[in-house]
């Protein structure tokens, strides 16, 4: 009698043959008809009522009584495709076939291995033996958490990850065939975490634990199995655990504004800007998620709290409304903000900011300076009603008119996010450029048809304001007249 073996290598054999004749050949498709047969891997008894596919067609076919089956099916070409077996109670597995169509192709038997331990009887029958090659893949199987928390941090600390290793066809590996893990950080902020126990031999599912701990650093860490199976290394996916921050710490919180200086929020409600606190732990790394932050405010309408996100910071919208800012020290218009939260020793931390709820738009030129002319120096101011700067964003110019002149000095100003002016400093060694400001008038280039220069006569100069905080003019005429200049162009004096 022919043994299984020679069997299997002739039909084997005749497989590569055919396909070998049709390899190169210009078919132009037809019927494919494969037949096989599935046996049991321990009886070499055919299975019955396996499904048989294949990968380029609906169609199937069933083993029967003796595991033999016929598949019939259409195809356009010589080539490879794969086929695939299954039944309850069995492991799944696939094989990959050359096919030439209008060709008869015996396809090698197929080893069913199955996936039962035993009949769960209590009497002597030998329970089926689960078979399993060595070692080919480790995959992970489960983890407990996907985020832990930095060492005393009140999150826990710990996650257990469970790896699976199997063989080449996908199987569970046997006790026989045990392998022994080795697990290793990839990434790692350090921080004094650590992998226990850092060598593991798989059970008889063929699984094996370990865990991570977190330390002291925020940060994200990757842990990989490995194995050497007959020389060859073998290892998972990184594994990747987030460890999160801990509690806030007094030395690394603090708040801060989206802009100091609101423009119209002093006579507007409803103006929106946003506050933002920095909540860092002991290690200067963010706090873990969803921490608290309380804010209260001296004027308007804030957002009562704010949880942290992934980089320890949280925001909240402080609206104008009133009532109206009035300071102890800096005056109108400034608001102080508060936030405030718990350290890791249950003691409340706190940080204040103050922004400015600036008005509309002012522009005050003493008349009582000297008439204007070519030489002297000149002050004027830009501020609010309060005598506070105006927002980011607001340009001032100063335009000389008359023959021959030209504007020097703080004659195009940009301004930016200011807190406070410089208007308050009198004899105080004063600088200019936020609410403070100079100009003179110069001759300017012109000369006659002589080629000597134009003796220059000033008319008038233009103060001009644009800003969030609104627009204004003031005209200055030669004789100390002072006006504002209207949108429609019209002069209006101005009597304070």
């Amino acid at each position: 009698m022919r043994t299984l073996t020679s069997i299997l290598l002739t039909l084997t054999l005749t497989v590569f043959v055919l396909a070998g004749c049709d390899a190169f050949s210009d078919d132009e498709g037809g019927i494919v008809t494969l037949t096989g047969t599935v046996v049991n891997s321990l009886t070499r008894v055919g299975v019955e009522d396996v499904i048989v596919q294949v990968s380029i067609s609906d169609s199937i076919a069933i083993t029967n009584a003796q595991g033999q089956y016929t598949l019939q099916f259409e195809a356009d070409s010589t080539q490879e495709l794969i086929l695939s077996y299954s039944k309850s109670g069995f492991i799944s597995t696939d094989t990959e076939v050359t096919i030439v169509p209008e060709r008869t192709i015996d396809v090698a038997p197929i080893l069913f291995v199955e996936v039962d331990t035993g009949d769960g009887d209590d009497d002597d029958d030998d329970p089926l033996i689960r078979l399993s090659g060595k070692a080919s893949n480790i995959l992970l199987d489960s983890q407990s958490a996907s985020s832990i928390g930095v060492r005393e941090s009140g999150s826990v600390e710990v996650a257990e990850l469970v790896f699976q290793a199997t063989d080449s066809l996908g199987r569970e590996i046997t006790p026989e065939n045990a392998a022994t893990i080795n697990f290793r950080f990839g990434a790692n902020p350090s921080g004094e975490a650590f992998i226990f126990p850092e060598t593991a031999t798989t059970d008889e599912n063929g699984r094996v634990k370990t865990n991570i701990s977190s330390g002291t650093i925020a940060g994200v860490v990757q842990v990989i199995a490995t194995t050497t199976v007959d020389g060859r290394v073998i290892q998972s996916k990184p594994v990747a655990i987030a460890i999160h921050g801990g509690l806030p710490d007094n030395d690394h919180f603090g708040i801060a504004p989206q802009i100091f200086n609101v423009a119209r929020a002093w006579e507007v409600w409803g103006i929106e800007t946003s506050i933002t606190a920095f909540v860092g732990d002991q290690y200067s790394n963010p706090v873990r998620q969803g921490t608290v932050v309380y804010f209260t405010s001296s004027a308007g309408i804030i957002g009562g709290s704010a949880t942290t996100g992934a980089l320890g910071t949280g925001s909240v919208s402080i609206i104008s409304a009133p009532p109206q800012p009035d300071h102890p020290e800096f005056g109108p218009g400034y608001v102080t903000i508060t936030g405030s939260t718990a350290d890791r020793d249950e003691v409340e931390i706190t940080d204040d900011t103050v922004i400015l709820f600036s008005g509309s738009t002012r522009i005050v030129y003493d008349s009582n300076q000297p008439d204007l002319d070519v030489g002297p120096t000149y002050t004027y101011s830009v501020y609010d009603q309060n005598m506070n700067p105006l927002a980011a964003g607001t340009n001032i110019q100063v335009i000389a008119e008359g023959t021959n002149v030209v504007s020097v000095g703080n004659t195009n100003v940009q301004l930016t996010d200011n807190l406070f002016g410089n208007h308050n400093f009198d004899n105080q060694g004063i600088t200019y450029g936020i609410t403070r400001f100079t100009f003179g008038i110069a001759r300017g280039p012109d000369v006659d048809d002589m080629g000597v220069p134009i003796d220059p006569e000033p008319e008038a100069v233009t103060i001009r304001v644009t800003s969030p905080n609104g627009n204004l003019e003031r005209v200055i005429f030669a004789n100390g007249g002072v006006f504002t200049r209207t949108e429609s162009g019209e002069l209006i004096p101005v009597l304070d």
